[in-house]
């Protein structure tokens, strides 16, 4: 019995010393950074005119015109900023990096926008062409749609 506990005292020491630090250095203030104003606000910025009109040029697309006026209204709650970003430097670089087969997924069409997601990997997307809404499986072109939307009214609507 001795040499059972003569393991576990060492071991209950290292725990009881390790696993408060790690949880202050990892979780409370450390290496993991998490933007909680973010979960707190439902209402979304407005992007101004100038801003659709950056997204358009940069990735030379026609955002549909019932997206403009989302992204441009005032205190819309849903979809929040979460589900469709207030921000057109982020729709931007998420567009341009799935262009790109971001982490070697598919490359996006041309004619898609990334315009959000739900925390969980899945983005949103919307086909300039047609006006169509597309959850898209982790972002892979390859896989079938988790959802699909005739519009982005319609798809407004299902999140309401």
């Amino acid at each position: 019995m001795s040499e059972f506990w003569a393991a576990l005292i060492p071991l209950i020491g290292i725990l009881g010393v390790a696993g408060p630090i790690s949880y202050f250095l990892f979780f409370r203030g450390g290496s993991v950074k998490v933007d909680h104003d973010c979960f707190d606000d439902q209402y979304r910025k407005p992007i101004t005119e100038d801003e659709i009109n950056k997204i358009e040029k940069t990735l030379a697309v026609t955002v549909p015109e019932q997206l403009k006026v989302f992204l441009s209204s005032v205190n819309e709650k849903i979809p929040d900023s979460t589900s469709v970003w207030d921000s057109s430097d982020s729709i931007i670089n998420a567009t341009v990096d799935y262009r790109r087969g971001y982490e070697g997924l598919p490359k996006f069409d041309n004619e898609l926008l990334y315009i959000g997601d739900e925390l969980d990997a899945c983005p949103y997307v919307i086909n300039c062409m047609t006006g169509k809404v597309l959850k898209l499986d982790k972002g892979d072109l390859t896989l079938d749609l988790l959802e699909e939307f005739e519009s982005f009214n319609h798809f407004k609507n299902a999140l309401m």
